[in-house]
């Protein structure tokens, strides 16, 4: 095969999507999934889907009985969207206007959230007057949203229709389940002009009569009904005078008001920083009161529930955009810490919520997923993150309130999580229906032994290992601090510094220069090169000794694609550019990977990273990272990695992959509590400044402009400060590149910046 030569001046026509068949619109726990040209076909896997259950499975406009001439569809922002049709065969009589200049034009509008809003404006641009019917052909099944994607039903029963008047203009269809175990509706409520709309064979029929230039505005709101429960779709209709704003878009300015802005003159990252702030501002659940109906979903469109791993993962890496997102996951997987033993559900005590579901499959028990537990390494997450948002913010009565929940996780991580007391972590799955894997990979397959098998449980991961040192290290550290509990601190502290020999011993592969991937059952190490010790660096687990060759090994051309870190090294042979897990490109494991060079000082390679992450952006429309692409190498034959077939987007801790990598290349450490900011910048040729304004660190906010100097080192000057903040550059304790002279230089001009 003859190999191609770049064109670089084509390049910027590439142009990604995920799931690229579908649109997708969504708020809170609702979320409309339409075909590209914005309809609900019947027998699809698309809807309109509120807690996982699809309330529409055909949601489709015809003119005369007649599908219409498709002429646009988009979102207009993550909550709505407007589509826009042509009706081809109103004006036939006139048989040389071909149908596009025929004139009649319907135009609908959507707006989802606990439901969905629609306006649909049928309007005459002929100069004759016209008589039409506007129809919808409307269906619901009430599947699960995994029946919906699959095509195959599990739980199935009758659906009842009754259409009635409400009054002149408003009439209501009620489509109701009758499911003994599973009491749900659909009300869909018609605002109309005058006439006598019918409801007949599956469809609603209104007949228009429309004089030259006419239109006639139809208003209709889809309610759910679950547990005699009604919700009320959050947007209202402006033709006949209701609330057209929802009752959470003040929480959503007050959130992108807290948050971070950057400015610089690359455009790539300046564009990824903004596209994922507005990701993560459209991703809360709205779930109960302020912040915590800030808690994100972890993606779109199947991951649209609280995942306690996801988002207390997507919070801490966007902790420099706002702490009020780890605030909020704190605070919502803190109410679902698990109290008994359920092994249905792999419930223990101390452990931290995987997900809550309200699906159908999940409401009948055919999953353990109403409220399931089986995740290692959100225990962890929840220690590093409540010790996270304290050094963000250096608020000691939310961490202190939060103790109690801090040591049922701590007992579980110190009892039930190392159940043969070797001193490691290792997950097992209770649940005939539950996770296999339990680490930060969960597919079934996706920790494998050298030759490509499946490694049996109970397993403990390299990363679990590194997810526990770490969470005691945070706590213990904000323990003395917010407390000033020392012996606990020292405890916990002592109890890292010994499990990082033990990981040493056991997990380090000296020929391969690398961390094995796990331990097996006979507690063998797996030598299996994967992205997992990527995890190990940004934990610290990894000495000091080892770090470089791990790093260097991360960005070897088995692992690193040039556009992310693989999950798996392509000498492997299980290894698939399109596996979920065994090949493909995370955004969230790259930033990780560069968060933890950047804790050993090692900027070059952060600069690596960073730089395949930005450019990864570019390649999607609004700089939108998905939740996986392809693993495919960046060379002349893959100017694209493609996408995985099923990838989120948005998802959470693809748009907290940005912030983190911002992070890591100015080596931001937050000591709020000590009312100090540690900074240590390495900015490369490609990103010569960087501003970072309104950044938060305890009651203070400071703009701190970073510009790269003809040396290539970085200079940075606070442009303005509100409250007391102390701006000190240092390296990371762990940097393998600071000397005791660069501490000290660099101590001195944060002191006496006129030095610079």
């Amino acid at each position: 095969m003859t190999k191609l030569e770049p064109d670089f001046s084509m390049r910027e026509l590439v142009q990604l999507r995920a799931r690229p068949e579908a649109i997708h619109i969504y708020h809170g726990h609702t979320v409309l999934t339409t075909k590209q040209d914005g309809t609900v076909s019947k027998g699809g896997p698309e809807g309109l889907f509120f807690h996982n259950t699809r309330l529409l499975s055909w949601w489709e406009h015809r003119i005369n009985g007649q599908r219409l001439k498709f002429i646009s569809a988009s979102p207009v922002d993550s909550y709505s969207m407007l589509q826009m049709y042509l009706s081809p065969d109103i004006m036939q009589e006139v048989g040389n206007i071909p149908p596009e200049e025929r004139g009649v034009v319907l135009r609908v509008s959507r707006f989802v959230g606990d439901g969905m809003h629609e306006d649909a404006d049928l309007e005459n641009y002929t100069q004759t007057t016209v008589n039409c019917t506007l129809s919808w052909d409307v269906e619901a099944d009430f599947a699960d949203l995994g029946e919906a994607m699959e095509g195959k039903r599990k739980q199935e029963a009758p659906v009842d229709s009754e259409w009635r008047a409400i009054d002149a203009k408003t009439h209501e269809l009620t489509l109701s389940y009758r499911h003994e175990k599973l009491p749900m509706a659909v009300v869909i409520r018609f605002l109309h002009p005058d006439g006598d709309p019918r409801w007949e064979d599956g469809r609603v029929v209104f007949d228009a009569k429309l004089a030259p230039h006419e239109h006639a505005h139809f208003c209709v709101s889809i309610e759910p009904v679950i547990d005699g429960r009604h919700a009320t779709p959050e947007y209202g209709c402006y033709a006949f005078g209701g609330d057209t704003g929802s009752p959470h878009d003040e929480m959503r300015k007050r959130l992108l008001a807290d948050a971070t802005r950057v400015a610089t003159t690359n455009a790539n990252a300046h564009d990824a920083w903004h596209a994922a702030v507005r990701d993560l501002a459209s991703l809360p659940l709205y779930d109960g009161g302020w912040p915590e109906a800030l808690t994100p979903a972890a993606g779109i469109p199947a991951y649209q529930a609280l995942f306690g791993r996801d988002s207390l993962t997507a919070s801490w890496q966007a902790a420099s955009v706002s702490p009020l997102l780890m605030e909020a996951s704190i605070i919502r997987t803190a109410q679902h810490i698990g109290s008994t033993r359920d092994d249905f559900r792999d419930e223990l005590p101390g452990r931290v919520i995987q997900q809550i579901s309200f699906s159908p499959l999940a409401r009948l028990g055919l999953t353990p997923f109403r409220c399931y537990y089986g995740d290692y390494s959100a225990p962890a997450a929840f220690l590093i993150v409540l010790g996270q948002h304290y050094m963000w913010t250096g608020d000691t009565e939310f961490f202190r309130r939060h103790q109690d929940a801090a040591e049922r996780v701590l007992a579980f991580l110190d009892g039930e999580a190392d159940a043969d007391r070797d001193g490691f972590i290792e997950y097992e799955t209770r649940s005939p229906l539950g996770q296999k894997n339990q680490g930060w990979k969960d597919s079934a397959v996706a920790v494998v032994y050298e030759d490509g098998s499946v490694v049996p449980n109970p397993v403990a991961t390299c990363e679990l290992q590194g997810d526990v040192y770490s969470a005691k290290q945070q706590h213990g550290l904000a323990i003395a601090l917010a407390g000033k509990q020392f012996g606990d601190a020292r405890r916990l502290l002592k109890e890292a510094s010994d499990l990082k020999k033990r990981f040493a011993e056991s997990f380090w592969m000296p020929d391969e220069q690398f961390v094995a991937l796990c331990l097996d059952p006979d507690k063998r190490a797996v030598r299996t090169i994967a992205s997992n010790a990527a995890h190990c660096l940004a934990t610290g687990i990894v000495s000091g000794d080892h770090a470089g060759a791990v790093a260097k090994r991360l960005l070897a051309a088995d692992m690193y694609s040039g556009w992310g870190v693989r999950t798996l090294s392509t000498e492997h042979p299980s290894y698939n550019p399109y596996s979920y897990q065994l090949g493909s490109v995370w955004p969230m494991e790259s930033a990780n990977t560069a968060f933890g060079m950047a804790r050993y000082g090692l900027y070059d390679e952060v600069n690596v990273l960073t730089r395949g992450l930005f450019d990864l952006a570019a390649l999607f429309p609004n700089h939108q990272l998905p939740e996986v692409v392809g693993g495919y190498q960046r060379d002349a034959e893959h100017p694209h990695p493609g996408t995985y077939p099923q990838a989120e987007t948005p998802q959470a801790w693809s748009a907290s992959a940005v912030p983190m990598c911002v992070q890591s290349m100015l080596g931001l450490q937050p000591l709020a509590p000590l009312r100090t900011l540690l900074i240590d910048p390495a900015l490369p040729e490609w990103m010569p400044d960087l501003t970072l304004s309104n950044l938060q660190v305890g009651d203070a906010r400071v703009t701190i402009r970073f510009h790269r100097e003809a040396d290539g080192s970085t200079g940075w000057k606070i442009i303005e400060k509100r409250g007391t903040l102390f701006v000190i550059q240092q390296p990371s304790g762990l940097s393998l590149t600071a000397s005791a002279r660069d501490r000290a230089k660099d101590l001195a001009t944060s002191i006496f910046p006129w030095t610079h």
